[in-house]
């Protein structure tokens, strides 16, 4: 069992997993040959032999310092969580979708350790290798629930809860986080299950059904199909302005109202078109969750440079047919306006961020993926454009316009 870094929803600083007095000693598993610990993450002390269920398990007696409090009581305020990994699936906490198990809480003024972890592991046993009949464990599901115990004292010794087999109370109340020692354990559960290996990462899927993506998808594609008909439409008629030439300059004639507000708005359809991919992607990269609509993702990014393209037609389209000489490169990336205009939102409805290196993080990132669709999408929008004014000039209609 490996340990990933302690993460926190409220700020994207992270720490290694023995930043904390958490138990080094007594690391019995066996290290996977040719495979360096920190390829995944902390090799942990907790032993884990595939279908072996333990009981109440002692680990460790830590001796904590005033120090070593105060590290673990600043992490408990902002709901850090220790993240274990076995056969590449993050622990859940047991009946949540939450990934990683909280380091402890905080109850009438005082802070808590949960210092006792009770896995439980469900595998599957059916999986056979392509060129051997040797049947293959793999882990379907893998939660925990954390506790805190407190130590009992026994002979005016302390002593942890699972190393105090004789007298084990029932209630053993909870462990307050003080200079001194506290004793670390956990138990193991296995658990036979039906569930495929394909299957193992439902338990993980928070953000939405299948079905409203492929809802948002299928919106994006009517919209962008009416704008292809659009387009076909206008590829069939001259510019009446300035597609007639005159010897003499003229001065342009100012835009119309709605001419300069679609200019403005130009961003507006793109953006529906990744609005919920991209709630779903923040949500998983600023909340720490389990990210696996990959696909979804693709598809809403190849329909954002369509719809861009498209809808800077008809705009170029209008701004000519209005007098505009020039094509403006930026016009179409103004979607990048509305994401960052979406990610200032989500921060004050989704997040709670604490500290300015957290909140400054959060707006880097934002604004630098703003930047890049605002870059993406002119560069799709300008030379879409382009193809379209070199379409209509060179078309039968154009030519004959010209000639008169």
């Amino acid at each position: 069992m490996f340990a990933e870094e302690l993460t926190s929803p409220k700020t994207q600083v992270s720490y290694d997993y023995f930043y904390l007095n958490f138990c080094r000693e007594g690391r019995d598993n066996l290290v996977p040959p040719k495979q360096s610990p920190t390829d995944i993450g902390q090799w942990t002390p907790y032993g884990v032999w595939t279908r072996v269920s333990r009981g109440c398990v002692h680990l460790c007696r830590r001796d904590f310092s005033q120090e070593d409090v105060k590290k673990f009581i600043d992490l408990i305020d902002l709901d850090y969580r220790m993240n274990f990994v076995i056969d590449n699936l993050p622990v859940l906490t047991n009946g949540t979708s939450d990934i990683g198990l909280l380091l402890g809480y905080k109850k009438d003024g005082k802070y808590y350790i949960n210092n006792h972890l009770s896995f439980r592991i469900e595998i599957n046993n059916t999986t056979k290798t392509a060129k051997t009949d040797i049947v293959q464990h793999r882990v379907v599901s893998f939660t925990a629930a954390p506790k805190s115990l407190q130590t009992m004292m026994v002979e005016n010794k302390p002593m942890g809860y699972c190393e105090n087999e004789k007298s084990r109370p029932l209630d053993a109340g909870s462990q307050e986080i003080k200079p001194g020692p506290i004793f670390f354990s956990f138990d193991l559960k296995f658990f036979p299950s039906s569930k495929t290996v394909a299957e193992r990462n439902e338990d993980y899927k928070q953000l939405g059904s299948d079905e409203i993506h492929w809802r948002s998808l299928i919106s994006s594609c009517v919209v962008n199909l009416g704008l292809v008909v659009v387009i076909r439409s206008l590829l069939q008629k001259p510019l009446q302005n300035p597609s007639k030439l005159n010897s003499v300059p003229t001065l342009a004639k100012p835009m119309p109202f709605y001419v300069r507000a679609l200019s403005l708005l130009q961003g507006l359809l793109p953006f529906a078109s990744i609005f919920i991919e991209l709630k779903y992607l923040m949500i998983s990269f600023w909340q720490h969750k389990f990210y696996y609509l990959y696909s979804y993702l693709f598809a809403a990014l190849l329909l954002l440079v369509i719809t861009s393209a498209s809808v800077s037609i008809i705009v170029t389209y209008l701004e000519l047919s209005n007098g505009k000489q020039r094509l403006s490169f930026w016009n179409p990336g103004s979607v990048g306006l509305y994401v960052f205009a979406y990610a200032v939102f989500f921060y004050f409805s989704e997040l709670d961020l604490i500290g300015w290196p957290a909140k400054l993080t959060y707006f880097g990132y934002m604004l630098a993926l703003s930047l890049i669709i605002t870059v993406l999408c002119s560069i799709s929008g300008y030379f879409a454009s382009s193809w379209f004014i070199g379409s209509v000039y060179d078309s039968p209609q154009a030519l004959e316009s010209k000639q008169k």
